[in-house]
């Protein structure tokens, strides 16, 4: 017999698809361009790149600082002209995982399909370069599948130029020494004021984290903790810059323009300021004059380091515990006088840990006295800018002729 006629519809409404909308993202990268001996680190191209997607206009709008570079043989090996300029290292993806191309405006051609980026902004039209999601193009850069267009404006970067010896100061967010500068600090900014004189004081503000090991930045255990700021420091190609140390003596600045600030020394010399010098690159047959700056780090905000935990050491009061709860160090158990003095209590030793390794924590003696029915607990001394806080509503008076069987 014939088989009855069955019609099917099917609905794809309940198909969600990932989106080919473009995400920007600023590299962090020791080096780009993978060019062992003439690549730049991300801190030496820029600081505080951040791009925001419009999806209404198909723009990608680039904000943050382009520091100007110079000789730069790993950008391009021939061209002296391309080798010097203000350049962006950024990183394109999308969740749809389709392939990024880059417009080459000097090549005229689309490059690609690597997601990792390094534009020089002088060589766009009107600073504005283009990407294209999705599509193809073939062995020569031609475009063989449309893609989505998308502009990339850099319109709104700051661009460090040539300068006479001013000096720009910006936050450091990369890598140094090990550490990214997000590690060591937050929220920097600068405010600038020049005298009669025309020296520049330059009154940095924010915070700064404790750092309890870094190693890394000096073989001299005295610095080898505490709080720190790393700065960008730059001026004109070819001005050279000098930073007062903690010695006072002034120092060329290295290539990276990287300079980092040790808070603790400044506290202890009681002087927060720190004297750099630009000497503006001479013109033939001229000599320039340097200009002074000093940087003001008394508006810093030392932060006091994170206390992971707290443990009794050996040998302490004996029934004490101890944990670290809610910024308070809560201590508990029966706790015995002494012999003579029933309101005196042998001191409590404690090992307070802010990250410096095993082995490494901070001892600390704690008194521990009778206050009417209740006890109080002090210390006198604070562990790496930390006031330290007791909870003693736990810990017990235990009565010497009490013994630790229950009946």
């Amino acid at each position: 017999g014939n088989l009855p006629e069955h019609t099917y519809t099917f609905d794809f409404s309940g198909l969600s698809f990932p989106s080919e909308e473009p995400k920007f993202e600023a590299l962090d990268k020791e080096n780009v361009l993978d060019e062992a001996q003439n690549g730049k680190g991300t801190n030496e191209l820029q600081a505080d790149i951040v791009g925001s997607v419009d999806a209404s206009t198909k723009t990608v709008t680039v904000t943050g600082t382009s520091y100007y570079v110079s000789g730069w043989s790993g950008f391009h090996g021939s061209d002296t002209k391309q080798q010097e300029g203000n350049f962006v290292a950024y990183k394109i993806t999308n969740p749809a995982n389709m392939p990024v191309y880059l417009w080459s405006p000097t090549e005229g051609k689309w490059k690609g399909t690597d997601s990792e980026f390094v534009t020089r902004i002088q060589n766009q039209t009107n600073s504005k370069g283009k990407i294209m999601v999705g599509g193809a193009i073939d062995e020569n850069g031609a475009k063989t599948v449309e893609g989505t267009e998308w502009t990339i404006d850099f319109n709104n970067v700051d661009m460090m130029k040539e300068g006479d010896g001013t000096l720009q100061v910006t936050p450091v967010t990369g890598t140094v020494y090990g550490k990214k500068g997000t590690d060591l600090q937050s929220n920097i900014s600068t405010t600038r004021k020049t005298n009669e004189n025309k020296v520049t004081t330059i009154t940095v503000r924010g915070n700064s984290n404790y750092i309890p090991v870094w190693t890394q930045f000096s073989t001299n255990p005295d610095y080898q903790k505490g709080h720190y700021l790393a700065l960008k420091l730059t001026a004109g190609t070819g001005d050279v810059i000098k930073v007062q140390g903690g010695d006072g003596q002034e120092k060329p600045l290295t290539s990276d323009g990287i300079a980092v600030f040790t808070l603790n020394q400044m506290v202890e010399d009681n002087n927060f300021r720190r004297k750099v010098t630009v000497t503006p690159k001479a013109k033939e047959g001229q000599t320039a004059e340097p200009k002074t700056y000093y940087l003001d780090f008394s508006a810093v905000k030392r932060l006091p380091a994170e206390i992971k935990k707290v443990t009794v050491s050996d040998g302490s009061l004996e029934g004490l515990k101890a944990i670290y709860k809610d910024g308070k160090i809560v201590l508990s158990g029966l706790v015995k006088p002494m012999k003579d003095n029933e309101n005196l209590f042998d001191d409590a030793k404690l090992k307070i840990d802010i990250g410096a390794g095993e082995g490494k924590e901070t001892e600390v003696t704690v008194r521990i006295t009778k206050v009417g029915d209740k006890l109080e607990a002090s210390a006198t001394t604070t562990v790496a800018g930390n006031t330290l806080v007791f909870d003693t509503s736990m810990l017990i008076i235990k009565n010497p002729d009490a013994t630790d069987v229950a009946t």
